[in-house]
């Protein structure tokens, strides 16, 4: 069963999170790719140098980091000519059925978009009618921007013009690749439901590891308070339930819809 390469964003200090992965991912015969994560806080002057002015003044050493990492996997995907890539960052859970999915999900060289894989376990704005379905599963074209790229698959086309225009990038990455280029660069954003990953602080109870990924662990706290933070988390938790109990709106161009998650995971 053909597979798109998997692209897993981990950083060198983060062993135990790399062999739970590898773990998980090799007990549903899922083969994949190790990235080592850029760690802004140790970024060398050359690499920091590649991104934006704005970027290097405006983000936290973890946003800086985290942007570098996936800058780096689709580099991957254009230098090994590969015809696309799944990246996922090692806080990810996923359901049994992962291989099949990701078979059935692979796109060609020559797509131009980016597939959202996992669920913020929030609505987003999508088209009425799915692009297509396949085993439980349908793919939306967003009508809105949304975040989060936790997990996400990419053509090498769209690899090479995210390389060809990260250097204007200001946000963070999430912000950038699953809003702003839709935006400037009328990337498509697609978004499969139910969703086959979720980050696992997502899921009302504590990570394996006892604490979020450090790909990117000061994102928030760089300008929010603590008590900010503990406000934007419990919203989080009691979001799923909230939009559960909610009918689908209908909007003039489509449709919001709560964005489930594997029934598996």
């Amino acid at each position: 069963m053909s597979q798109p390469q998997v692209l897993l964003i981990n950083l060198d200090r983060e062993k135990g999170r790399r062999d739970f992965m590898q773990h998980e991912l090799a007990r549903r015969a899922v083969q994949f790719t190790r990235v080592s994560a850029v760690d802004g806080k140790t970024a060398s002057e050359e690499e920091l140098g590649r991104l934006s002015p704005e970027a290097r003044a405006g983000l936290s050493p973890g946003e800086l980091g985290c942007m570098l990492s996936h800058i780096e996997c689709w580099r991957r995907i254009v230098d090994e000519d590969l015809p696309c890539g799944c990246i996922i960052e090692d806080d990810v859970r996923f359901g049994d059925d992962i291989l099949s999915f990701l078979s059935d999900a692979k796109v060609a060289a020559d797509d131009r978009g980016i597939h959202r894989l996992e669920s913020s376990l929030l609505t987003v704005d999508a088209e009425s009618e799915p692009i297509k379905s396949r085993n439980g599963r349908s793919l939306y074209r967003l009508i809105a921007r949304t975040y989060c790229c936790g997990a996400y698959l990419v053509s090498r086309r769209t690899a090479l013009e995210l390389l060809e225009n990260f250097a204007s990038f200001a946000a963070p990455v999430d912000v950038e690749i699953m809003g702003n280029v839709r935006d400037t660069l009328h990337m498509p954003i697609y978004q499969w439901i139910p969703a086959p990953f979720v980050q696992d602080w997502r899921l009302g109870r504590r990570s394996v590891f006892g604490d979020t990924s450090s790909i990117g662990h000061d994102r928030e706290g760089h300008r929010k308070s603590r008590l900010r933070i503990m406000i934007n988390r419990f919203k989080d938790l009691i979001r799923p339930t909230y939009y559960s109990l909610k009918p689908a709106r209908s909007l003039p161009q489509g449709n919001r819809i709560f964005v489930t998650i594997d029934q598996s995971i």
